[in-house]
């Protein structure tokens, strides 16, 4: 049902409050929404399937996509940008730790920081992060000004993060060593967060067949 951006704002202030989007038939299509939502007096009455709510169980309040005229596939205005700018900031953060784990863990008596092969991968992390920050601030200032690249910024860094991100992750496990996939390492844990939103609402292959999609015609 439609909800203006203050409403949702107010109710989510004191509230832990979870998205539930993804329904069964959907796969990656943000459009795809078919439980909908019918008027009953004062009330309204949900019916339809919802899929992966992640850490619903800590959700004192969900917000609930349903039609209430129309039918599935048409246009429903659900946007990306507070998850994009999760997983940015996710990159950024393995990056910075898998550097300073890098000074300091020695090998054969020097810092395995100072290997040239893991200089180079830290040095793609680096690009990877500004790449991201880059793209993440495109999609923002395009969706303030209703620019017809706010799709395509979307799009773009959903691809990116799907590919260029969930390698830094990759990486950051692996430099870090059999510790990175333990949870006692914060890094595993932030992995595992990237890998889930790398296929929350489409993955990279999805996203990139959207961008070919709106290229330009010529």
């Amino acid at each position: 049902m439609d909800f203006a951006y203050t409403e949702i704002q107010t109710m989510l202030a004191d509230s832990v409050g979870k998205f539930i989007n993804n329904e069964p038939q959907a796969r990656y299509a943000l459009t795809s929404v078919a439980t909908t939502a019918d008027r009953d007096g004062d009330a309204w009455v949900l019916n339809g399937n919802k899929g992966l709510v992640p850490n619903g169980g800590s959700a004192d309040l969900v917000i609930v996509p349903a039609r209430t005229s129309g039918k599935s596939g048409d246009e429903n205005g659900i946007t990306l940008f507070a998850l994009n700018a999760h997983a940015v900031g996710i990159v950024q953060v393995l990056k910075d730790k898998t550097v300073e784990y890098s000074k300091n863990r020695k090998q054969f008596g020097v810092p395995i920081g100072s290997f040239q092969e893991l200089q180079h991968r830290m040095v793609d992390m680096l690009m990877a992060c500004e790449q991201a920050q880059s793209l993440l601030m495109w999609s923002a200032m395009t969706r303030a000004a209703d620019g017809d690249n706010s799709k395509r910024a979307v799009s773009a860094i959903k691809y990116l993060i799907g590919t260029e991100g969930k390698k830094l992750g990759e990486d950051a496990i692996q430099i870090h060593g059999g510790m990175g996939v333990t949870w006692d390492l914060d890094v595993a844990h932030f992995f595992k967060r990237l890998t889930t939103i790398c296929t929350l609402f489409g993955n990279a292959d999805w996203h990139l067949d959207k961008l070919a999609d709106m290229a330009p015609q010529t």
